[in-house]
């Protein structure tokens, strides 16, 4: 997989100005400019902050966006999802779903 795979990035945003802005960093320096072609879908500003369930919300969203993305003709194969998670405790951890050939 390369990152020229990703489509859409799920990042854990929920409000808190620090945290955002270092996820927002941290993609900028993955991704560069990449990232402004990519779907940025916050599920948490949709959700609200559901702690424990936030992070498997958005794999869910992320399967079901891939899912939905093969169906369309600018979607390879391979596309791929990032799903961002950052606690209150300071960690952070990354996933990376990868849609199926049909």
């Amino acid at each position: 997989m390369q990152l020229t795979d990703i489509v859409a990035v799920f990042p854990s945003t929920n409000g808190d100005a620090r945290r955002d802005d270092f996820e927002a960093q941290v993609l900028r320096e993955v991704l560069c400019d990449r990232l402004r072609t990519i779907d940025i879908v916050p599920i948490k500003a949709v959700t609200g902050e559901c702690f424990g369930a936030a992070g498997p919300l958005q794999c869910v969203a992320a399967v079901h966006y891939l899912a939905c993305a093969a169906h369309t003709p600018e979607v390879s194969d391979t596309a791929a999802a990032l799903v961002c998670s950052s606690g209150y405790d300071g960690t952070f951890a990354a996933t990376v779903f990868r849609g199926c050939p049909a």
